[in-house]
């Protein structure tokens, strides 16, 4: 467990994708709860995914891997200024090593984007892991948390996984610059995967993009560092690429 990397999925419904999250839920529940999931509640959460998948517009996913192989995931949504996690689970071998953090903060960031902040429902033995991580709960008692997380100052590289009016008019800006078109049906209906560079405010200064998982093209706002962008929207296109080819060589799926 040398090489673990959290990587976006931009297409949930390609094959396996929530197969692979019912397992490592179900190892997970079976660890911590002694919960065994019976075959009517993985038929039920399946259906509640791909339910959530279609009516929700901007749905967001990361996949923890060690190597090739799924250890931990997280999925959510954004609605209405909130980010909601729908899930978030790791193997049992893979627990205590800081994945679950990790998947945490990839979703806070990406979250960014359209989100002022992010809530969630925790499970009674979780509630320590996202105390510990900054959430707090709506009430005394409650088992709801909420965290804002559009109070760091920092730039920083996330995926994009859905396209915002807001977003689309920055970008469009950023187009225009650099002679070019953005059109956010290839992020919003093809999920094609996109990073983008936010400034302190959020505001994507920079994006990138690969339509056919090999190359990557970088336009980055005027008035802004090209060269140090570039190389940062590049670095995230390039590496999710590299690990992309890596898993779809094992699993022949789409990612």
């Amino acid at each position: 467990m040398n090489n673990i990397n959290v990587l976006p999925i931009f297409n949930q419904a390609a094959p396996g994708i929530w197969e692979d999250f019912l397992r490592i839920r179900a190892f997970a529940m079976r660890h911590i709860y002694n919960h065994h999931v019976s075959h009517a509640e993985t038929v039920a959460l399946r259906n509640e995914y791909e339910l959530n998948w279609r009516r929700r517009g901007f749905n967001f996913a990361f996949g923890a891997y060690d190597g090739t192989d799924l250890i931990g995931f997280v999925n959510g949504d954004c609605c209405d200024r909130v980010a909601t996690i729908r899930g978030l689970y790791v193997l049992p071998e893979c627990m205590s090593k800081h994945v679950g953090s990790t998947l945490l903060k990839s979703a806070e960031n990406t979250g960014a984007i359209a989100a002022r902040e992010l809530d969630l429902v925790s499970l009674l033995k979780s509630r320590g892991f996202y105390e510990h991580n900054g959430y707090t709960p709506i009430m005394h008692g409650s088992n709801r948390y909420s965290k804002k997380i559009r109070n760091r100052v920092q730039c920083k590289t996330v995926p994009v996984f859905y396209s915002i009016p807001s977003f689309t008019r920055a970008c469009r800006q950023i187009s225009v610059f650099n002679k070019t078109e953005f059109n956010p049906g290839m992020i919003n209906q093809e999920h094609t995967p996109m990073f983008a560079y936010l400034d302190v405010d959020s505001i994507p200064q920079g994006f990138a993009f690969t339509d056919d998982a090999t190359t990557s093209r970088a336009y980055v706002a005027q008035h802004q560092p090209t060269d140090f962008i570039a190389k940062r929207l590049h670095r995230a296109c390039n590496a999710w690429i590299a690990a992309y080819k890596q898993i779809n060589n094992k699993t022949n799926g789409s990612r």
